[in-house]
């Protein structure tokens, strides 16, 4: 059972998996008697990353003042942003991703932005976020809309040590529906 929960969740979007990504029982396959090869095999065959082109491996170019974030390539740009902050600090950062948006604790006046795709973490098949806070002024789109976004890229330092990212002067285009991309990246 053990091994169940190590290898499978997280790993498909196919007919035999809930939302979370975990396998439930069907006809063919029972998670919790099926075999180690067994579970393997059933795995190969309908692992999400297959027919996502997860093996290919993005190239970081020589960037200029303007960095747009793919979407093939979308977790690989963020965690490069993420590992090397000062080579995208003050550049143009352009992506497109979902948006979520919540009220200040302290001033409720304030709305606070991020937009984000989904990613599945190594562990437990639980979803992530990957993206960036936005520093935006304009006319307030509805949570969940797929937006367009494009903003100044600033690093902000905490005395803790620790810094976060965030999109400054950011503009914000709300995208129609049959323009909307992955909302769950992989690579």
């Amino acid at each position: 059972m053990i091994v169940v929960c190590l290898l499978i969740p997280g790993c498909t979007t196919g007919a035999d998996a809930d939302i979370t990504g975990q396998f439930r029982k069907t006809d063919d396959f029972d998670p919790l008697t099926a075999s180690y090869s067994e579970i393997l095999e059933y795995t190969q065959g309908n692992h999400v990353h297959v027919d996502r082109e997860y093996t290919e491996i993005w190239e970081k170019p020589v960037f200029g003042d303007v960095v747009e974030i793919q979407e093939k390539y979308f977790i690989q740009q963020f965690n490069d942003m993420y590992a090397n902050p000062d080579e995208y600090n003050g550049k143009t950062i352009k992506f497109e991703g979902m948006l979520d948006m919540w009220q200040d604790f302290q001033d409720e006046s304030v709305t606070h932005y991020i937009v984000y795709r989904k990613k599945t973490s190594a562990c437990c098949g639980a979803i992530d976020r990957r993206g960036l806070y936005i520093e935006y002024d304009g006319e307030k789109p509805d949570p969940d809309d797929w937006v367009a976004v494009e903003g100044i890229l600033k690093i902000v330092d905490y005395e803790s040590g620790m810094f976060d990212m965030v999109l400054a002067d950011a503009k914000m285009t709300v995208k129609p529906p049959q323009e909307r991309g992955e909302d769950i990246v992989y690579n």
